[in-house]
C-alpha cells in the first residue's frame, strides 16, 4: 500500500446564486485500479462505518498484476489510511460486482472474465459475511462460466423475498445471454435460466431499482450492439413474471452505458439516468412506470465514454448535483460536478438542468512539490458517493486510468475526495497520548502523537492520581513546536520503584486552544532486595501458550502483574496458580511475579502467547 498522499485542491468560487464555494481534499488511501468497480459496503450492522470494496486491473504493464483483483479496504478517519482486511482471490479485470444486504448478511456477487488464464480466478462468484464489522467472507457460489463484457445487478427475480443476481454478457450460452444466481434463502445459491422477456446482454447494462411505490425492484436495460443501441423497463409484477414497459429509444446509447435509479428531481419518484458516449440522458418518472426523455442539450450533462455520472447533494441546496468522470473530447467532458439550476423551465425546483461545471483536480503524479494539480480525467472509471466521514457533506471515491486504456499505456489511480466546504481550515488540534516505553525503577519515556494541527506547544503531565490532567499533574515540556503526524517523546526520572502513574499529552495551537489526549497507565519496577526466587524453583507452562499457563512456586505469591512489551499494564492477578490468556492478543507479554515472603523478592518472565 503505498503511503497516503494528502493534497489540498483549488478553492473555486462558483458566482450563480444556487452554487457556494467548495473544497474537497484528495487522498489516495488505497490500491490503484482501473476497469473495474468501486464501492463503499457497510460491514457493521450497528455503525456508519463504510469500507472500500475495489476490482479492476492495479497495473499498467503486461504483467500478472494487470490481471487485478478483488479486494476490501477499512478507511480511518483519523489519519485518513486505507487498509485491506479481505483479498477475495480472483481476477479483477473485466470484472463486475454487486452488493446486497440480507438477514444480517453482506453478500457480493462478482463475474469476471480474463481469457487464457488460470480459471480459477474467473468466472461467477457469491460471497457473504455476518455484519458484525469483521470481513469474515465466505464463498458460498462458484460457477466456472465466463461472461465477457459483463453487467450484473441484485434483484429479487422471483418474488420469494430472497434477493438474486443477474448477471450478462457473452459466454457459452450465447452471444448475448445472461443469467440468474438464484438465492436459496439459506446461504445458498444456484444458477438458473433469467426470464426470457429479458434479454441477454454484450456490452450492455442492467440496473435494478424502484420506481414506483409497489415495494418490488423493477429492472433497467440499455446497451449498444453492431452500431445499435436500446433501452427498456422491465416491471416486476410479482410471482417472477415480468413484462416490458416503456422503451427508453434506440440509437441514444453507445457500448457500456452507466444508469443511476434516483430521485433527480426531488418530486418523491426515482428518475433514470444513462451515461454514454452518446451523451447523459435523464428519464423523468411521471408515475405508471411513464417517463419523460431530457437529453443532454437540456440537462447540460457531458457525455462520457467508459465513464459513469452520479448523483448527490454537494452544496447542500437541496437539489441533486451530478459528479462525472470519464473520457470525451469536450472541454467539459469529465472530472468535473455540475450543479442543479434552482431555476427551473416554470420557476420551480429540480429544474434537471445542471450548470457552472467546476473542475475536479488531483495532484501530479510525480514531483508534487514542483508541479501545479492537474485535472481529474480518466476513462475506464467508477464512483460511489457517501458522507465517509459523516459530517453533512456528501464525498466520493474514484477510481480510473490516465493515458490510453490498454495494457501497458494506463497509469491506474484510486482517489477519495474528501468535501470539506464549509469546514474551518483552522481545525481544533487533536492529540493523542501512547502507552509510555522503557519503564524501569524509577524512569519511564512519555509517548505521543499529533493528529491534527500545525505549531502547537506540546508538553507532558503525570501523577500518581488518576485524575491527571493537562492543568493537574506533574509538568514535562515538549519540543518548541509540533506538526499533524508528528510524533514526541520525553524521558522522566526520579519515580518511585513499583508504583502506578498516570500520564497525559497536552497541545496548544496559536488560538490557545488546548487539545487533551487520553490518559495513559504505566507501573515502574519493583526494586529488589534479597530475591529467592533466584534460589528457589518458579515454573511457567506451557510457554508458548494459546490460552491458560500454569505457575507452579515454591514460595507464595502475593500478585502477578501482566504488561505489553511497551510497559502497558493489561492484567492484575493475586496468589493463582492458573491464568487464562485466550482473550488476549497474540505477543509476548512480561509477567512480574511478587513473592509474599516479606523481603520485597521478584522476578520477570517472557511468557508468549500464540
Amino acid at each position: 500500500m503505498k503511503k497516503l498522499l494528502y493534497y489540498m485542491l483549488m478553492l473555486v468560487m462558483i458566482t450563480n446564486t444556487f452554487a457556494q464555494e467548495l473544497e474537497f481534499q484528495a487522498t489516495e488511501p488505497f490500491i490503484d485500479s482501473y476497469a473495474g468497480q468501486v464501492q463503499w459496503v457497510e460491514l457493521d450492522a450497528e455503525s456508519n462505518t463504510k469500507s472500500a470494496l475495489i476490482t479492476g486491473r492495479n497495473s499498467g504493464s503486461f504483467d500478472t498484476p494487470n490481471l487485478g483483483s478483488l479486494k476490501l479496504f477499512t478507511y480511518d478517519l483519523l489519519t485518513g489510511q486505507g487498509t485491506e482486511v479481505f483479498d477475495f482471490g480472483v481476477y479483477g479485470a473485466g470484472s463486475s460486482f454487486s452488493v446486497f444486504y440480507e438477514n444480517g448478511y453482506v453478500y457480493i456477487g462478482f463475474t469476471a472474465q480474463v481469457i487464457g488464464f488460470d480459471p480459477s480466478g474467473q468466472g461467477l462468484r457469491v460471497w457473504r459475511a455476518l455484519r458484525d464489522g469483521d470481513a469474515n467472507f465466505v464463498e458460498i457460489f462458484t460457477d466456472s462460466t465466463i461472461f465477457s463484457n459483463n453487467t450484473i445487478t441484485d434483484i429479487d427475480i422471483d418474488d420469494d423475498g430472497h434477493t438474486d443476481f443477474l448477471v450478462g454478457g457473452a459466454s457459452n450460452f450465447g452471444f448475448t445471454s445472461n443469467r440468474v444466481l438464484h438465492n436459496n434463502g439459506d446461504g445458498t445459491f444456484v444458477m438458473i435460466a433469467a426470464p426470457t422477456v429479458i434479454p441477454g446482454t454484450n456490452s450492455n447494462t442492467y440496473q435494478s431499482g424502484y420506481l414506483d411505490d409497489s415495494g418490488r425492484k423493477h429492472l433497467v436495460v440499455t446497451g449498444g450492439l453492431n452500431g445499435q443501441s436500446f433501452g427498456y423497463v422491465y416491471e416486476n409484477q410479482g410471482n417472477g413474471v415480468w413484462v416490458q414497459v416503456y422503451d427508453l429509444g434506440t440509437g441514444l446509447f453507445s457500448n457500456f452505458p452507466t444508469i443511476e435509479i434516483i430521485d433527480i428531481d426531488n418530486d418523491g419518484l426515482n428518475d433514470i439516468s444513462v451515461a454514454s458516449l452518446g451523451g447523459t440522458k435523464i428519464y423523468k418518472n411521471l408515475g405508471n412506470l411513464d417517463f419523460e426523455l431530457y437529453d443532454n442539450l437540456v440537462t447540460g450533462l457531458p457525455a462520457v465514454f467508459q465513464g459513469v455520472v452520479k448523483y448527490t447533494d454537494f452544496n447542500n441546496d437541496g437539489l441533486l448535483d451530478a459528479v462525472a468522470s470519464g473520457l470525451n473530447s469536450g472541454p467539459t467532458a469529465s472530472g468535473h460536478i455540475y450543479f442543479q439550476s434552482n431555476e427551473g423551465p416554470v420557476g420551480e425546483p429540480g429544474s434537471l438542468e445542471f450548470v457552472n461545471p467546476y473542475q475536479l483536480m488531483v495532484p501530479p503524479f510525480e514531483f508534487p512539490e514542483f508541479n501545479p494539480d492537474i485535472p481529474l480525467r480518466m476513462g475506464q472509471t467508477d464512483i460511489d458517493i457517501c458522507d465517509i466521514d459523516n459530517d453533512g457533506d456528501m464525498d466520493f471515491i474514484v477510481n480510473g486510468s490516465y493515458g490510453g486504456g490498454a495494457a501497458g499505456l494506463a497509469a491506474p489511480r484510486t482517489y477519495v475526495f474528501t468535501n470539506t466546504t464549509g469546514e474551518d481550515n483552522d481545525q481544533d488540534p487533536v492529540i493523542e497520548t501512547n502507552p509510555a516505553t522503557n519503564v524501569d525503577e524509577n524512569s519511564a519515556v512519555l509517548n505521543a502523537s499529533v493528529i491534527v494541527g500545525q505549531d502547537l506547544n506540546v508538553w507532558f503531565r503525570y501523577s500518581t492520581a488518576s485524575d491527571v490532567s493537562c492543568s493537574n499533574g506533574t509538568f514535562v515540556n515538549g519540543p518548541d513546536t509540533i506538526n499533524e503526524n508528528e510524533s514526541f517523546n520525553e524521558t522522566i526520572t526520579g519515580l518511585n520503584d513499583n508504583t502506578t502513574y498516570y500520564c497525559i499529552a497536552c497541545g496548544e495551537d496559536t488560538n490557545g486552544t488546548v487539545a487533551e489526549g487520553t490518559v495513559q497507565e504505566f507501573t515502574t519496577d519493583e526494586v529488589m532486595s534479597v530475591n529467592e526466587f533466584d534460589k528457589n524453583s518458579l515454573k511457567i507452562f506451557p510457554n508458548p501458550t494459546q490460552s491458560t499457563i500454569s505457575i507452579d512456586s515454591s514460595l507464595p505469591i502475593e500478585k502477578i502483574h501482566v504488561y505489553t512489551m511497551a510497559g502497558q499494564i493489561v492484567g492484575r492477578f493475586g496468589n493463582v496458580s492458573n491464568i487464562d490468556l485466550s482473550a488476549y492478543d497474540a505477543g509476548i507479554y512480561l509477567f512480574r511475579i511478587h513473592a509474599d515472603n516479606g523481603n520485597g523478592s521478584m522476578i520477570t518472565k517472557k511468557i508468549i502467547k500464540q
